[in-house]
């Protein structure tokens, strides 16, 4: 195809194999622009747009969201610590399925034994010890995504009594600074003699923290803070 100064919907769609609803989609959001032919007022795309919708599908292709496309165009976040970014989010999914894994394979393992699931008088599968670490692994994506109030919806009121709201925004905000970009998530476990005690590792690009969180009945009663230079594995 010869280069010229203008394409029409049709031509772009034909050259990126694409459908002009997902290139209506991607103006939409603010990923690329176009520009309004005088004759027909259809729209038409430059030589430096095309380029961007380029751009823009090689980025959707490896993966990346709609939100972290938009940040990296508007220069608020370079390329590399958004890939970092999809890269830790998807770790943290597939640590929270393989949990969810395991639990499943406990419970086959245990009707296929001829044990009664619904038997109110026998142990549950380890039904704490994996809400806590579920729990934990999302509170410590709230951390990362700095959705404090949702973090802090966790909390007991005697937690809320002791450490207000603002407070506890002061004191995150003191702890965290100082320790670069966000590069993943670290191990989920559990203290070795409470279950109802969790640690999770976050790793930033200078430092490593380790939170402890300690529950009751899925309610944060204890939240700690320590840096270390593992990550838990």
């Amino acid at each position: 195809m010869n280069e010229k100064e203008r394409y029409d919907i049709t031509e772009i769609c034909n050259l990126f194999c694409i459908s002009s609803r997902t290139l209506r989609f991607y103006e939409e959001k603010g990923l690329i622009q176009s520009v309004r032919n005088d004759n027909s007022n259809r729209r038409e795309y430059t030589n430096a747009q095309v380029e961007q919708i380029r751009n823009v599908i090689v980025l959707r292709t490896i993966g990346l969201p709609i939100r972290s496309i938009k940040e990296y165009i508007a220069g608020e976040t370079p390329l590399a610590d958004v890939i970092h970014l999809r890269r830790a989010e998807i770790s943290a999914l597939i640590k929270m399925k393989a949990e969810e894994i395991r639990m499943l394979n406990e419970v086959l393992a245990a009707v296929e034994d001829g044990e009664d699931i619904f038997d109110k008088e026998r142990e549950t599968f380890d039904q704490n010890h994996t809400a806590a670490m579920q729990l934990s692994l999302q509170c410590a994506e709230y951390i990362r995504q700095g959705d404090l109030d949702k973090l802090y919806s966790h909390f007991s009121r005697k937690m809320k009594d002791y450490m207000p709201e603002d407070v506890f925004r002061k004191v995150w905000a003191d702890s965290i600074t100082g320790l670069g970009a966000f590069v993943r998530m670290g191990q989920t476990m559990t203290d070795r003699e409470y279950d109802n005690i969790v640690y999770q590792y976050i790793v930033f690009q200078k430092m490593t923290i380790r939170i402890k969180f300690v529950y009751h009945d899925e309610i944060i009663h204890g939240l700690w803070i320590q840096y270390c230079e593992s990550d838990g594995r």
